[in-house]
């Protein structure tokens, strides 16, 4: 429930939780927002300084625990502290957790894994929202400045029709068709050829060109094409180097999962922690896991490189990939903890 949402949801929701209270049962607050700003934006019942009516302003006296990332920054440690809102207990990956997010691995490895035959020759493939912090324009970037002259197709799919997302892609938004930017080819709305070629499996996309960019990322058909490609990429840019600490998104589960070796930036492997860990100092090669070096991107595309041209090498790095994140990610090692846990902070 936003901020945004009609008033009716809003007081609904407020008084279905304070209904729940009052009839002794438990309330578990689940906040998977990582950045304070986002959940200020999207959280109605945080209030800015500056608002005087706050009808739902005791809203956490309802709630019996909140379920969230770490207790220093983020909803904890940037708003509740700071604004004064007690809570009543709290649960975070500093208590024995590896995440609160999880995806069913096996499900995805039935539907969509390929033979090494079936992958497309020195593939990569982003997903997701076209938003700064994931990372869309590091990788365009990487395949201007090193993959493209290595005979690699990269795939950014994701791009929607919002003006965030058109403004970015596009240098001419007044022409018509519009203008793709220098290093993009948009297989998009606005290229009705192109589109239609792609919706129809008809579109030819070449090598030693721009990186392309795919339509809104639908779930099914776009992990049918993340498992086609041999790799998957995100390169998250974050403010801080602590912000990568519980900073793990699902599409890095996704290419794990369906069979795509992923490729990360070194400074998230640096900070990124699983119970207690930095994921740096696992082995690299037992987490199936590319890191990308800033200030030496052309170690990672040799390392790509090599894993292309020889099946073997490449087949066990992948599986490497899937038994990390399953043993860490999957839905039941993830959820029959967190429950264990939230059951042991109720009693």
């Amino acid at each position: 429930v936003g901020r945004k949402a009609p008033e009716k949801i809003k007081s609904s929701f407020y008084n279905l939780i304070k209904y729940a209270h009052e009839h002794n049962k438990k309330v578990i607050y689940l906040e998977i927002t990582h950045f304070a700003r986002a959940i200020k934006r999207c959280s109605f019942q945080i209030y800015e300084d500056d608002e005087t009516e706050r009808p739902y302003e005791d809203f956490y006296d309802y709630v019996d625990l909140v379920v969230t990332f770490n207790r220093k920054d983020g909803f904890i440690g940037d708003i509740a502290n700071p604004k004064g809102i007690k809570l009543h207990d709290t649960l975070t990956l500093e208590d024995g957790l590896t995440n609160i997010f999880a995806i069913d691995f096996e499900d995805r490895k039935k539907k969509f894994w390929k033979d090494f035959s079936e992958k497309l020759y020195r593939s990569v493939h982003f997903i997701g929202r076209f938003s700064p912090y994931k990372g869309p324009w590091l990788v365009t970037d990487l395949h201007r400045e090193y993959l493209q002259k290595n005979n690699y197709i990269t795939f950014i799919e994701g791009a929607d029709v919002t003006i965030g997302t058109v403004s970015q892609i596009y240098k001419d938004l007044k022409s018509n068709p519009r203008v793709d930017r220098d290093d993009l080819i948009c297989v998009t709305q606005a290229h009705k050829d192109r589109i239609e070629k792609f919706r129809n499996n008809e579109f030819v996309f070449e090598r030693n060109k721009p990186a392309y960019v795919l339509p809104e990322f639908k779930n099914e058909e776009g992990l049918e094409r993340v498992s086609k490609s041999m790799f998957g990429i995100e390169l998250l840019k974050l403010k801080k180097p602590q912000d990568y600490e519980t900073m793990i998104e699902t599409v890095i589960l996704e290419f794990a999962a369906v069979g795509s070796i992923p490729i990360y930036r070194k400074i998230w492997g640096e900070n990124f922690t699983i119970l207690g860990k930095k994921f740096i100092e696992f082995d690299q090669e037992e987490t199936g896991t590319i890191l990308l070096d800033d200030e030496n991107p052309q170690a990672a595309v040799d390392l790509m490189n090599k894993l292309s041209d020889d099946k073997v090498m490449y087949d066990e790095w992948r599986k490497n990939a899937y038994d990390f994140y399953y043993k860490y990610f999957d839905t039941k090692n993830v959820f029959y903890p967190l429950i264990s846990k939230i059951k042991e902070k109720l009693s």
